[in-house]
């Protein structure tokens, strides 16, 4: 539902807004054992399809439909994957979370994903809905320890990427970096 209505809401910023907001409650409130397949890939494919939506169709009630269609599809398959790979649970019993966490985590993933459909929407880009979801669903966590942690780390790792991407730049003649970076 929620990528079907990401077509629709595309095209405004405010109701893009307000299709994330409820894919943050969704989230925070589907997050009280821990995280799936499914409710980690869901608000990032939203905030990509308002970011640029497919054109599967040229009338948009059969476009919306085409793009949920294939939507779900992927997350099933890639749930599948996940199963096949991980033949036994993680946790065989997830940690239950208090009422008053998940109120909070559920709060700050609804404001963050609020302002991600707002951008999205804005700049008709899949890049920043789709990296910025992405950032926040890696990073937010229902504990502040936890997420500031992430949030160090992910920081850390950027600028470390950073630094050796241009040092390999730098290392490497121009006209073989063109070619090395055209064969990626």
């Amino acid at each position: 539902i929620g990528v079907f209505l990401a077509v629709f809401a595309s095209d405004s910023p405010w109701l893009s807004a307000v299709l994330m907001l409820g894919v943050g409650l969704a989230y925070g409130l589907g997050h009280k054992t821990g995280i799936s397949t499914l409710n980690f890939m869901f608000p990032v494919i939203v905030a990509a399809i308002i970011g640029t939506p497919p054109t599967l169709s040229s009338e948009v009630p059969l476009n919306a439909t085409l793009t949920a269609l294939v939507a779900l599809g992927s997350m099933l398959i890639s749930g599948f994957l996940v199963l096949l790979v991980m033949r036994t649970p993680q946790k065989k019993n997830p940690t239950e979370l208090s009422g008053k966490v998940i109120t909070v985590f559920t709060f700050n993933v609804t404001v963050l994903f609020t302002i991600i459909g707002f951008v999205a929407s804005e700049y008709h880009s899949q890049v920043p809905g789709l990296w910025l979801a992405i950032t926040v669903v890696m990073i937010m966590r229902p504990y502040i320890d936890s997420s500031f942690k992430r949030g160090v780390e992910r920081a850390a790792g950027t600028l470390l990427g950073f630094f050796l991407a241009l040092g390999v730049a730098t290392a490497i003649p121009e006209s073989l970096l063109y070619v090395l970076v055209g064969l990626l």
